[in-house]
């Protein structure tokens, strides 16, 4: 009876670690994730600048700043760390969140909704070039929207060549009515 027991509790034991594998972790569909050209970093941290108080016509004004593992917030506005990220300018057509829709990049000096512009950057590189490579291309799909939560894609390139993809679906840091 002994041996029937321990038969018994070492296979129900084995059949609860084995269902436990890896079909449950993460895919890339269901993460959050920045992915410069091969390298993979998970984005967690996440400001939207709401400027939309101050309307240029129809166009209304939020950055947006992501950011990955290896960035802390710090006491005061903003945030220290290594890692990967980016700043976006984007412009919608809706007051206090960016409207769902496709978001084209634009170098037009005229800002028109669903167009945006931005930096890219990593701190995590030991190159001796420190400045912040521009977006140049790309898109930005805005899923859905909230003042503090975003569900959104990205495809961009930078003005070094780096393929730029991921997305993010959570809650950011809101800040409302700021003066340009």
């Amino acid at each position: 009876m002994k041996k029937t027991f321990y038969l018994f509790t070492v296979l129900t034991f084995t059949l609860f670690i084995t269902s436990c594998n890896s079909d449950d972790d993460a895919t890339s569909e269901d993460k959050n994730f920045i992915k410069v050209d091969d390298v993979e970093s998970s984005l967690i941290l996440g400001f939207a600048d709401d400027y939309s108080d101050y309307p240029s016509g129809d166009t209304y004004n939020i950055d947006l700043t992501l950011l990955s593992t290896g960035f802390e917030l710090r006491e005061e506005y903003g945030y220290d760390g290594e890692g990967y990220g980016f700043e976006l300018e984007i412009f919608t057509n809706t007051t206090k969140k960016l409207a769902p829709g496709t978001y084209n990049y634009s170098d037009d000096d005229i800002n028109k909704p669903f167009t945006f512009v931005g930096i890219y950057f990593t701190t995590t590189d030991d190159t001796d070039d420190v400045s912040d490579p521009e977006i140049v291309g790309g898109t930005v799909t805005i899923i859905s929207s909230k003042n503090n939560y975003y569900e959104l894609t990205f495809d961009m390139v930078d003005d070094k060549g780096h393929k730029i993809t991921g997305r993010y679906f959570g809650e950011v840091i809101y800040t409302p009515n700021l003066v340009p």
